[in-house]
């Protein structure tokens, strides 16, 4: 699968909980959208190019208005497309996010949203480490697992069973979590492989 079909996809999930979002809260949720995203990727080769996909194409599905906010204009500064970076020229947050003598740098593999002070951290805070060990339910399987990590949009999770270890949950699947002390949760698999699963609940946000 490529990058563009898997940011799509990505899109695809995450739209129906921005759509009714003004700007300045998806810059909110798009930081811990890509918490989870770098988590979950390979590589920073593949979080880079995953991040700035799946920003074109949430812009896409919001029709590309005008930049109107710092937010909003911080959040075209990330995405993959030219077309919404140029979108930039002309407005008065250009000077903003790119001063006199570094707007020929206009952004192309920068990540606007994570260059705001104190971003990385509000990025990460939300997810939290834990050592715990739970059941995710497939179809009418319960298969033992161990969650690593936990946040508001999703967790991390690597397989106990050695041969459901060989024969990972298939990527786009939905299935239920239970973990001891929280209320059962339905998630979307959104990276699976041989050293685990990344899972990305469906709803709205909830608590860690």
């Amino acid at each position: 699968m490529s990058y563009l079909e898997i940011a799509e996809g990505l899109a695809d999930f995450w739209w129906p909980l921005l759509k009714e979002q003004p700007w300045d809260e998806w810059t909110r949720t798009l930081e811990e959208i890509h918490g989870q995203l770098e988590a979950d990727s390979a590589s920073r080769r593949d979080y880079h190019a995953l991040s700035r996909l799946l920003i074109a194409a949430l812009i896409d599905r919001a029709g590309a208005p005008h930049v109107e906010s710092l937010s909003q204009a911080r959040i075209y500064g990330q995405s993959g497309s030219p077309r919404h970076r140029e979108m930039l020229l002309g407005t008065p947050y250009l000077s903003t996010l790119y001063p006199e003598g570094r707007r020929k740098a206009m952004p192309r593999d920068r990540n606007v949203i994570n260059q705001q002070p104190g971003a990385e951290e509000r990025r990460r805070s939300p997810r939290h480490r834990i050592h715990a060990h739970g059941t995710v339910r497939a179809g009418e399987v319960d298969i033992p697992c161990r969650f690593e990590d936990i946040s508001r949009l999703g967790a991390r999770i690597r397989m106990d069973d050695a041969e459901q270890t060989k024969r990972p949950l298939a990527a786009n699947a939905t299935v239920q979590i239970r973990l001891r002390g929280r209320a059962p949760r339905q998630a979307r698999v959104a990276y699976a492989g041989p050293q685990g699963c990344g899972l990305e609940f469906i709803g709205p946000p909830g608590e860690p």
